[in-house]
């Protein structure tokens, strides 16, 4: 699964910190997922991280 997840948080201006504050995420898997080591996040993280950037899951993430 491809992801637009940095390019949404860098449309707000947000570090990954702030990001994961907002959507109750670990910045660690933030991260993880912008760098493609995690390919399969859960469904209450998707939820979680659509939620917190104001924008629809399939705007986030895609396949590729």
């Amino acid at each position: 699964m491809e992801n637009r997840l940095q390019e949404l948080r860098w449309k707000k201006g947000w570090s990954q910190q702030q990001l994961a504050q907002k959507s109750k995420v670990a910045r660690s898997t933030i991260g993880g997922i912008e760098n493609g080591k995690i390919k399969n996040p859960t469904i209450e993280t998707v939820y979680r991280l659509s939620m917190a950037l104001n924008a629809d899951i399939l705007d986030i993430f895609y396949q590729g």
